[in-house]
């Protein structure tokens, strides 16, 4: 339902909307990455990206994001 949305959203409403995403063997969605205008915009200001880790604490591995 959310990729569908995401489609929708960079088809029709905003050319500078993207997103990527991942999944699993079994199709199960494992990382989602998406930007827009304004987050763009943000970005060139401040240099800054947000980051959330949807499986914290749910399995011993842990990952980082560096940018």
């Amino acid at each position: 339902m959310l990729l569908q949305k995401f489609q929708n959203k960079r088809e029709t409403s905003d050319a500078g909307f993207s997103y990527e995403y991942e999944t699993d063997s079994d199709g199960h969605l494992t990382r989602l990455f998406w930007a827009d205008i304004p987050g763009r915009q943000s970005y060139e200001v401040f240099g800054d990206v947000v980051s959330f880790d949807a499986t914290y604490r749910t399995n011993k591995y842990v990952s980082f994001i560096f940018v």
